[in-house]
């Protein structure tokens, strides 16, 4: 199964968007500035509910894009257990993290591959804030810019996946990316009731606070 919601975290915002059978809707978007920030963070969590009275919300978190760090990593495998310990070699120095304190997610199937990297705790405080209101985060995923990377990154499931996913259920990734700009709006009236190689990174620890543009490895580089 696949989380019928996304969770847009940025530095200016919150935005949920609902999976529907054309794409993706955007039902409401909160600025972090707004005065009633907990009455509208509310008010999108009511919204999802409504539009998912007998799956329940189950949403996947999309990390603002300054936390990650994208980068082309020699790892000609040929086999992604290879690869895997390869990118992890190429990825120490990289960033201010050791590596363990990190999560990556690659594409493609040449000598050098698209990788995409992020810190655990990162995605400790999207999952802590996200669960805190109500929006039950199963995974964590990113918008690449485009030739980055192919596809959507993938960080693995949340901590807390297991308490919402139905038993037995599977979550399964989506190939493409969530199209933020391109997401056609709800209405503001409305009432409230595999073709590349990837990686699959462990679960993070859980955290206590929604994601911060803070620590970053090169310029304008996340991390």
């Amino acid at each position: 199964m696949k989380p019928s919601f996304a969770l847009n975290l940025s530095h200016d915002g919150i935005g949920l968007l609902h999976r529907t059978a054309g794409g993706w809707e955007i039902l409401g978007e909160v600025s972090l500035d707004a005065p009633n920030l907990s009455a509208e963070l509310g008010r999108l969590r009511r919204l999802a509910e409504a539009r998912a009275p007998e799956t329940g919300v189950l949403t996947k978190l999309i990390i603002p894009a300054s936390q990650i760090l994208y980068a082309e990593i020699a790892a000609p495998g040929p086999r992604p257990a290879m690869r895997r310990r390869q990118i992890t070699a190429a990825l120490e120095g990289m960033t201010p993290y050791k590596v363990p304190d990190l999560v990556f997610d690659w594409s493609g199937r040449g000598e050098t591959v698209q990788v995409a990297i992020v810190a655990r705790d990162t995605l400790a405080e999207a999952e802590s804030f996200a669960e805190d209101w109500g929006f039950c985060p199963v995974g964590f995923v990113a918008v690449p810019a485009p030739g980055s990377f192919a596809g959507e990154p993938w960080f693995g499931l949340s901590s807390v996946a297991g308490r919402h996913l139905p038993d037995g259920a599977r979550l399964d990734r989506d190939q493409d990316p969530v199209p933020l700009a391109s997401a056609p709006h709800a209405a503001a009236d409305e009432p409230v009731p595999e073709s590349v190689e990837r990686i699959e990174e462990p679960v993070p620890a859980p955290g206590d606070a929604p994601p911060s543009d803070h620590r970053r490895a090169r310029g304008d580089d996340a991390l």
